[in-house]
């Protein structure tokens, strides 16, 4: 259909991310931290019905929720071994705030032109992971 929005995609949506390494003359030298986060716009989740009809009127979206999501990590990175072998270890924490409020995925008409929400998006858990590897 043309001059339809796409359900279920926000129509503007900002991330970004940062890292920042530690000098190597300092003190915690082989440390890194950083940060990422997305912003998404309330998405279209479905249309009011035309009163009498089963068409959908596209002029009147039903709209979601906007999110926000934010991850965090630290890492450390060392050479050994004569520059033969490099490890690199790091400790990520997603979901920072713990954000667990079900978002609106999908909206029918509820023949009175109200909204009735079908199905709802679950954000996953505080969740913190740690992972190691060595490159050579």
């Amino acid at each position: 259909l043309f001059g339809i929005r796409q359900t279920r995609s926000a129509e503007w949506q900002f991330s970004g991310m940062g890292r920042y390494r530690f000098a190597p003359t300092s003190r915690v030298a082989g440390f890194a931290v950083g940060s990422a986060f997305v912003w998404r716009d309330a998405a279209v989740i479905g249309y009011k019905v035309l009163p009498g009809k089963t068409l959908l009127d596209i002029t009147q979206p039903f709209f979601g929720a906007k999110t926000f999501n934010v991850d965090a990590w630290i890492d450390y990175s060392r050479v050994l071994q004569r520059k033969r072998l490099r490890w690199e270890a790091q400790l990520r924490v997603q979901n920072v705030f713990d954000e667990r409020n079900a978002k609106p995925w999908t909206a029918l008409d509820d023949g009175t032109g109200g909204r009735f929400v079908e199905q709802r998006l679950l954000p996953n858990a505080l969740g913190v992971s740690l992972s190691s590897k060595f490159m050579f």
